[in-house]
């Protein structure tokens, strides 16, 4: 079903900026002087298609990069974290609390070092 949708977002997408008219005025050019056969028809109807289905996936590509791109700006103007960041500030609060709780045992039992 998601291949299907896509498909035919790709296929709008391309039709679009293909352009239908130019599309309907070959195809009608084609029928009307019946140089083309129903299957050869059929056969410039698939390739038209296609053409159109990879050039809406050109522009889905470019829609979604800018897209990307400008996501990418905003949340950097909002002096977010990322998640990179934060695990490694997770990571060294870990390790402070870690030598803190030695350092507290050993003041707590000022033993504890010469027993080790």
């Amino acid at each position: 079903m998601r291949d299907r949708l896509r498909t035919a977002v790709d296929v709008a997408l391309g039709a679009a900026v293909t352009g239908w008219r130019g599309a309907r005025r070959r195809a009608a050019g084609l029928a009307e002087a019946g140089r083309a056969s129903r299957e050869r028809l059929q056969e410039r109807v698939d390739r038209e298609t296609e053409t159109w289905r990879e050039s809406g996936r050109e522009q889905i590509n470019e829609v979604e990069e800018r897209v990307r791109e400008e996501t990418t700006r905003v949340l950097h103007g909002m002096h977010l974290v990322t998640r990179e960041d934060l695990e490694d500030l997770s990571r060294r609060i870990t390790q402070l609390q870690t030598r803190l709780a030695e350092i507290e045992r050993r003041v707590t039992d000022p033993d504890a070092g010469n027993r080790e």
